[in-house]
């Protein structure tokens, strides 16, 4: 292959890779360009991004509809981190370095549990909890959310803990420190960047569920943000400047949690990847 070739492919190869990343990035930039404009602006001059006049009052009046359940979804979504981090890392931390009977078949088990649809379980899931009185209640999410999620996180966490030398572990129990006292000045330390990666999986799928709170949350104050963003469709669905400007608030949690977790995030793949 000669040079001429190479540089040729090199360039397909990047103008390929600038066309995926400009057609993933438009829909974003329509969203919030979209969401500072009229309705009128919005239809008549879509491409411009700096249009004679800004509406920022689209944020005020979408803010008044979704404050309630940008409450929620924000209280749900750190419950649901602290809960999943927390059993994640204990229960990891047990898999790889304490021995127990059936250890090894507990764990095939929790791997086969990923495997399996979420969809397959929504019905016995939904009778289940009616049948327990929690519907239009908080627990009805948190309960899911936090031992659903602790299978990746398990799976994760122990992978991750199973590399670190033993060694550290005796030292500290012959100096004669508990197993609480390993765990939160050893393993808890260790692993944060474990953590994040965790907190930031478990974060997104809480935050971006709409099936499960859409059936089992009928009260409009419990609602999450992606149900409420569904009736702030309804109610204002001639206002696409407030509709743009209510998905764009309610992304901003999940953008700030990757701009300021993003390089423990990748400390925390680049970790796993590299183990043992």
């Amino acid at each position: 292959m000669t040079n001429l070739t190479k540089r040729l492919l090199l360039g397909a190869n990047h103008l390929t890779l600038w066309i995926i990343c400009l057609l993933s990035v438009y829909p974003f930039v329509f969203l919030f360009v979209s969401s500072y404009k009229s309705d009128v602006q919005i239809f008549s001059s879509w491409w411009s991004v700096f249009p004679g006049e800004y509406y920022w009052s689209n944020y005020s009046h979408a803010w008044d509809v979704i404050d309630k359940y940008m409450v929620n979804s924000v209280l749900i979504t750190l419950l649901s981190v602290v809960g999943v981090v927390i059993l994640s890392t204990l229960t990891g931390y047990a898999f790889a370095k304490m021995y127990f009977w059936g250890k090894e078949v507990l764990f095939v088990l929790l791997f086969l549990l990923m495997l399996i649809p979420d969809i397959l379980t929504l019905a016995p899931s939904f009778v289940l909890y009616k049948s327990l009185g929690l519907l239009n209640n908080w627990l009805v999410l948190l309960i899911p959310y936090i031992t659903g999620g602790q299978i990746i996180g398990i799976f994760i966490m122990r992978n991750y803990i199973e590399g670190m030398p033993r060694e550290i572990f005796e030292s500290a129990r012959i100096d004669g420190a508990s197993e609480l006292q390993v765990f939160w000045s050893i393993i808890l330390p260790l692993t944060r960047s474990m953590a994040v990666t965790v907190a930031i999986l478990t974060a997104v799928g809480v935050w971006n569920d709409y099936v499960w709170p859409l059936i089992t949350i009928s009260e409009d104050g419990l609602r999450t943000v992606a149900i409420g963003l569904q009736y702030f469709t309804t109610q204002y669905q001639t206002k696409v400047g407030y509709l743009m400007a209510g998905n764009v608030i309610s992304a901003i949690p999940i953008l700030l949690l990757f701009v300021f977790g993003t390089k423990y995030f990748v400390q925390g793949v680049m970790s796993g990847s590299v183990k043992g």
